[in-house]
């Protein structure tokens, strides 16, 4: 969906004389992780959009730039310095919304029934990678596909398209699986697929490389560079590995190829083991990020 467009329609219900904040519109969105795509969002626009992004202002009634505190006081707001007196009294909540974003959330969960966590594959010969990169609402994918033995490569593809859904924490998937299953078009299934995301190490043991797993109903498993959810157990480390824990269980690793200082974050994504996983992953390790990512992430530089 473009949530970009929803977003300004919800903006757009402001009505003069009154303002509204970030975390009001993260609401409406449906989750109040979307406070900064709201503000990043907003602040973007200028003097040209037909959109009232002024009348947005932060959760304590502070208001950022001179441009702002204009249009406001130009709408009879009552500003002291760079704040509005007693702007709960104008604040605007009363949205008509469908809250999009619990919508997706509960998709996301149905999908999560057709999770298989166990090795589900029969040969294990091409090793895909995918990355995207953004400039702006443009959107640069790139996939690399390599030799699982030899790490000799074997195919890429770029694309450059626009995105529609600006990045939330925990809805990544929604940003990225239209632009990955565009890239994905006409191309021979690898025998497993790297993303650069969390499979089951995510709040909801269903991030990218799970959901677009069992959307694309392949083998998959999430590199990540940051972790999102669950600690380290670094106690039960193991020279270049230490599981990862959420909630009392194991989702994933945390690995230091060839002794790098950072680790990155491996998780299964679809039809893959924990055990396999962390295999795969360390196999295809030159450096720290495993090759086929590697290289789809410089094909997305290049074409930035």
């Amino acid at each position: 969906m473009d949530l970009y467009n929803y977003l300004y329609n919800l903006v757009k219900q402001i009505p003069p004389g009154r303002v509204s904040t970030y975390t009001h519109l993260a609401l409406a969105l449906g989750d109040k992780r979307a406070k900064r795509a709201v503000k990043e969002t907003l602040d973007a626009f200028h003097d040209s959009t037909p959109i009232p992004w002024h009348r947005v202002i932060e959760d304590n009634g502070k208001i950022e730039g001179k441009k702002k505190k204009h249009l406001l006081q130009q709408e009879n707001i009552p500003i002291h310095k760079t704040a509005i007196q007693k702007y709960k009294e104008i604040v605007f909540h009363d949205f008509t919304t469908t809250y999009p974003l619990k919508t997706l959330r509960k998709k996301q969960l149905l999908l999560q029934r057709f999770l298989i966590l166990k090795d589900a594959f029969t040969t294990l010969d091409i090793i895909g990678g995918v990355d995207v990169s953004y400039q702006g609402r443009d959107a640069h994918a790139a996939y690399v596909a390599m030799d699982y033995h030899t790490h000799a490569l074997v195919a890429t593809k770029t694309i450059q398209m626009k995105t529609d859904f600006p990045y939330i924490p925990t809805y990544l998937t929604y940003r990225e699986l239209p632009i990955i299953k565009h890239l994905m078009k006409n191309i021979t299934p690898p025998s497993l697929l790297l993303l650069d995301g969390h499979g089951i190490s995510h709040p909801h043991h269903f991030g990218l490389a799970s959901h677009l797993g069992v959307v694309l109903d392949i083998p998959s498993i999430g590199i990540a560079k940051n972790l999102l959810c669950g600690t380290v157990s670094l106690q039960n480390a193991k020279h270049d590995f230490a599981p990862l824990i959420h909630q009392g269980k194991k989702v994933g690793w945390a690995l230091w190829p060839h002794g790098t200082q950072k680790p990155i974050f491996v998780s299964p994504g679809h039809k893959v083991s924990l055990p396999t996983s962390l295999g795969i992953a360390k196999k295809m390790c030159q450096y720290r990020i495993p090759e086929p990512l590697r290289k789809a992430h410089l094909l997305t530089q290049k074409k930035k």
